[in-house]
This record gives C-alpha cells, structure tokens and sequence, in this order.
C-alpha cells in the first residue's frame, strides 16, 4: 500500500508540474493520479493471468 501510494503521488506530482504548478489542484491531481496508476496495475494483472492461463493451456495438450 506504501508503494502504491508513493507511485500516486509521484505521478500527482508530474501532474501538478505539467500543468504549470497551479494552486489549489492537490485533490483533483490526486485522484487522476490514482486512476492512472490504479488502472496501469488492472492493466499488468490483466497481461500476468493472461500469459499464466496461455502458459497452463499450452502446457496441458489434452486442452486442445
């Protein structure tokens, strides 16, 4: 969770910066930051059970 959060506001930072540095923004920067990386980590699971579930289909030849 540390690290999650740690990756949130990095990418909140990177935000703010690219965005001019305005005040006020904390928040909205915040929750963009954590749609992002939220959705990048859905992303990779999404790949990892893929690759597992083609590895275990192409490892069992009675699958087929």
């Amino acid at each position: 969770m540390a690290e999650r959060n740690e990756q949130i506001r990095q990418k909140a930072h990177k935000l703010w910066e690219e965005e001019g540095r305005p005040e006020g923004q904390a928040e909205r920067h915040w929750l963009q930051a954590k749609k992002v990386v939220v959705q990048a980590a859905a992303r990779r699971r999404a790949k990892k059970i893929a690759a597992n579930g083609a590895s275990k289909f192409a490892a069992d030849p009675s699958r087929s």
